[in-house]
């Protein structure tokens, strides 16, 4: 297992591949929710979710092939892929982006790496809006960062990481300080319950809490949809996790104990 620096979308994709999304098949692996979404850009994505979690190889297989075959479409049909690429369960994501890499490596298709922030920030704001997306990994370890939406897609504000609890409050004054006006800050709901505390510290009158539900196939492939009509997406080899970085106890052995700003690759 070898360590590499964050590879930005913007810099490492591949025009050649990048020709609008056409029909992007979505695949999360990792999330709440696992599955996959179809969708070319109108109505709603056509979703199939799994019960199995985290999902084994075999059974993303077939819930894309039962995707398929309800949407009446071939393989050869699929332009562009989207995959979440954690922070989330370390089986879920080797087994989610080796199933994309092999589908991407077999027609050159580009691929959109969404993380689970991303999406977060996706599902709570509107364009134009800055959201601080909240992740809490660990009893006092929480992944908080930045972003702008603008025209369909989230921009980092190149604004944190993987902070202590007890700095959550001070980052958001920097977030603020850098980018006056207001902000929207955002919890997933599966985690509003430890969320209220997290976010009780936190100075609420430039802020405004929102708790949503970000994790449904068809938000990632809305987002993965709109980097790669953008020709955003990345050759496949580039799409590298994004792992919880926290050296604390914990009763989930299924996590990565490596720093959230680095990327891990095999």
């Amino acid at each position: 297992m070898s360590v590499s620096p964050a590879v930005s979308p913007a810099t490492s994709s591949t025009p050649s591949a990048n020709h609008g999304a056409g029909v992007l098949l979505a695949l999360d692996s990792c999330g709440s929710r696992p599955g996959a979404a179809l969708w070319d850009g109108s109505g709603d994505p056509q979703v199939v979710h799994m019960d199995e979690r985290p999902p084994r190889a075999e059974g993303l297989a077939a819930c894309v092939q039962r995707l398929i075959d309800a949407g009446r479409r071939d393989v050869s049909s699929i332009t562009s892929l989207a995959v979440l690429a954690g922070p989330g369960s370390y089986t879920g994501l080797r087994t989610g982006l080796a199933f994309v890499r092999g589908l991407a490596l077999l027609d050159s298709l580009p691929v959109a790496p969404v993380s689970a922030l991303e999406r977060l920030a996706f599902s709570a704001g509107v364009d134009g809006e800055r959201v601080i997306a909240f992740w809490q990994c660990a009893p006092d370890l929480v992944v908080a960062i930045a972003y702008q939406i603008r025209d369909g897609l989230v921009v980092s504000l190149n604004e944190g990481g993987a902070l202590p609890l007890a700095q959550l409050d001070g980052f958001v004054a920097r977030c603020r300080a850098a980018h006056p006006g207001p902000w929207i800050l955002a919890l997933e709901h599966d985690h509003a319950a430890s969320g209220s505390s997290l976010l009780s510290a936190i100075d609420g009158a430039a802020t405004e809490r929102r708790v949503v539900d970000s994790q449904t196939i068809g938000v990632l492939a809305r987002l993965g949809y709109a980097k790669c009509e953008r020709g955003l997406g990345v050759a496949a080899d580039l799409v590298l996790p994004d792992y919880f970085g926290t050296s604390l106890p914990r009763s989930n052995r299924n996590r990565v104990a490596a720093p959230f700003a680095e990327r891990v690759t095999y």
